[in-house]
């Protein structure tokens, strides 16, 4: 199974969210806060050394996020936030917690969240790459459109919701890598990521409709084959005949 050449699509990625950070961070410290009506945003303990650093991050349904990180679903507002990503940041906070940071939960939660969804975001990048490789079925030498797939994929205006605690990111990868096994033939695994999908987010359960696609296309090929392989067993017995 061919695979094209990702690094370089890997350290673009990459590039992408550190200059998507660095410039959140420097705005939301540069530029006066704005306090919309209904704005949701986590306040942390003032223990907490890198929390105004990451201001940017902990608004609107990334607070909910956190929140049910932290606290798990405790609130009506929050049901509609699927729990595969809040689980994967409680998991991750826990870890960082008492390796690399102050012991502060809020810290530990937002440092997680933004980690896990931008390299969430690289990996998602990887796999349009290959996936666009495996559609197009183009040769290494011919690979400008899946790395222009990948790169418009990271400069993308609305990509800085992929650096924030939100589940874009994770949904991303995990739908992209679903297709690309799917595409393989990895028809079992490929399903399994894509039901991933859909504990990350609502309209994940419509992955169901590219699960039952790929079904139908491998189907209609398999009764081709069969076809094919009748009318050639077909012609055969017709050309003994003729010879007999």
């Amino acid at each position: 199974m061919w695979r094209p050449p990702s690094r370089g699509v890997f350290l673009r990625a990459s590039l992408s969210r550190f200059l998507v950070v660095l410039l959140a961070v420097l705005a939301h410290l540069a530029l006066p806060e704005h306090e919309a009506s209904g704005a949701l945003q986590v306040r942390a303990a003032p223990t907490c050394r890198l929390a105004p650093l990451l201001g940017a991050f902990t608004r609107w349904d990334a607070a909910h996020f956190l929140a049910a990180a932290r606290d798990g679903w405790t609130c009506e507002q929050r049901f509609a936030f699927f729990p595969l990503y809040p689980l994967l940041v409680r998991v991750l906070s826990a870890w960082l917690r008492p390796r690399a940071l102050s012991g502060c939960e809020d810290e530990s939660a937002m440092v997680a969240a933004v980690l896990l969804s931008n390299a969430a975001f690289v990996a998602a990048t990887v796999l349009l790459f290959h996936l666009t490789a495996a559609v197009l079925r183009v040769r290494c030498d011919s690979a400008r459109r899946p790395y222009e797939a990948a790169l418009f994929f990271c400069v993308s205006p609305a990509s800085v919701f992929f650096s924030t605690a939100y589940s874009e990111a994770c949904f991303a990868a995990s739908v992209f890598g679903g297709m690309l096994l799917l595409q393989h033939g990895r028809a079992w695994v490929g399903a399994g990521l894509l039901a991933v999908g859909s504990a990350l987010r609502a309209n994940g359960t419509l992955n169901a409709l590219v699960v039952a696609s790929d079904a139908t296309r491998r189907g209609n090929a398999r009764r081709r084959n069969a076809r094919c392989v009748c009318v050639k067993n077909e012609r055969m017995k017709q050309f003994s005949k003729i010879q007999v």
